[in-house]
């Protein structure tokens, strides 16, 4: 069995158990969207799982059943704003050795050149 046939197996077997087990054909939208609202809230399950149970569904119904399901939304991903690191450092002091002179106090400068 394929990862995607497994992960589909799992979702259709989770939703006909957690129905109590009652014919597909006597459920509907509500239904599929009580179960996945549970997915979302109660298990915390990604948007990708989320996802993932959905087409399940949507596919048992209709590619095996012939019925088809009024349209459901769909989870969104979070999205996400990159961490942009600024111009000025957080700290503009010089850092200090353990000495106490600033570490810039120790670096050669480029003029120097090794005592010529």
């Amino acid at each position: 069995m394929f990862p995607t046939e497994r992960a589909y197996h799992y979702s259709v077997r989770f939703f006909i158990r957690w129905s109590g087990l009652r014919h597909l054909r006597d459920m509907g939208k509500l239904e599929v969207e009580a179960f996945l609202s549970i997915l979302a809230n109660e298990r915390r399950a990604s948007a990708s799982t989320h996802r993932q149970a959905l087409n399940a569904i949507l596919f048992l119904y209709r590619e095996v059943l012939d019925v088809q399901l009024p349209w459901i939304g769909r989870p969104t991903k979070p999205k996400r704003i990159p961490e942009v690191p600024t111009r000025e450092p957080a700290d503009c002091r010089p850092m200090r050795s353990a000495e106490g002179r600033s570490i810039m106090d120790q670096t050669p400068s480029p003029d120097s050149s090794n005592g010529r």
